[in-house]
């Protein structure tokens, strides 16, 4: 993750980096628990997970899917409420194979997820903002006004060419005014669903709009901001108990 700040000491611009892969973190990167509540900037492949009743498990520590520990971190930015959040996607940048159709519902799926706070704890909605989907475009990830989730390599992102997901927020005052998100078809392999060796695009964009809505990561594996991605994983298709009571609790 790395933050940058004007002359007056305002945070402006914060690029956070997604690593798959698994091994050791990036220079840098600390994901051991001693870290917490501290925010961290990869987030990393824990390999395959086995399916259990209808959903993936979440991560290797988890007998089951369930609504897991309270826990969470956050930035002051945040989307400004009265404001509604529009983003539009970059369908031609869909890679080959995929339905761009059922992308783009899984792409709002998992912005629904954070709007209407669904979660595996059963907890009510409690935040206020807004957001829409604007529908598709062909512009792309960069600081253009347009708010963007597309496909490409990480080069020219800001972000390690070795990324799964790079999210780019423009920050005024403490208000997010434009927020994109590339997600690395270059080296990756995804689908819309589970596959062996691949990643969901649902579960890996509601990581990422975590981050446009001002969340951290957190080394419990059962939430949504978790530091590890895991392939041929559906379970971040609901909120973690963290992300569930941040989500209300931020807004």
């Amino acid at each position: 993750m790395s933050l940058w700040y004007d002359a007056a000491g305002d945070l402006t611009l914060v690029y956070t980096q997604d690593f798959p892969a698994g091994g050791d973190a990036p220079p840098g990167e600390n994901t051991g628990p001693s870290e917490l509540p501290e925010p961290v900037g990869a987030l990393r492949s824990a390999g395959t997970q086995a399916k259990t009743g209808t959903q993936a498990k979440r991560g290797p520590h988890r007998s089951n899917v369930s609504c897991g520990a309270n826990v969470s971190t956050w930035e002051t930015y945040m989307l400004y409420p009265p404001a509604t959040f529009s983003w539009y996607f970059n369908s031609g940048s869909t890679p080959a194979g995929l339905s761009v159709a059922t992308t783009e519902t899984y792409l709002r799926n998992a912005h629904s997820e954070w709007y209407n706070n669904s979660n595996w704890c059963g907890y009510a909605d409690a935040s206020v903002f807004s957001m829409a989907y604007g529908g598709t475009t062909t512009s792309g990830y960069g600081d253009n006004g347009i708010n963007t989730v597309g496909f490409a390599g990480m080069s020219g992102s800001g972000c390690a060419i070795d990324a799964v997901g790079c999210t780019r927020v423009e920050v005024a005052g403490i208000n997010v005014i434009e927020s994109d998100t590339r997600l690395n078809s270059a080296l990756y392999s995804w689908v819309n669903g589970q596959a062996s060796g691949k990643y969901d695009t649902w579960s890996v964009m509601a990581h990422e709009l975590g981050h446009t809505l001002g969340f951290y990561h957190v080394i419990d594996t059962s939430n949504v901001m978790n530091a590890g991605a895991f392939t041929n994983d559906t379970s971040p298709h609901l909120l973690g108990n963290g992300d569930a009571n941040a989500n209300n609790g931020k807004y």
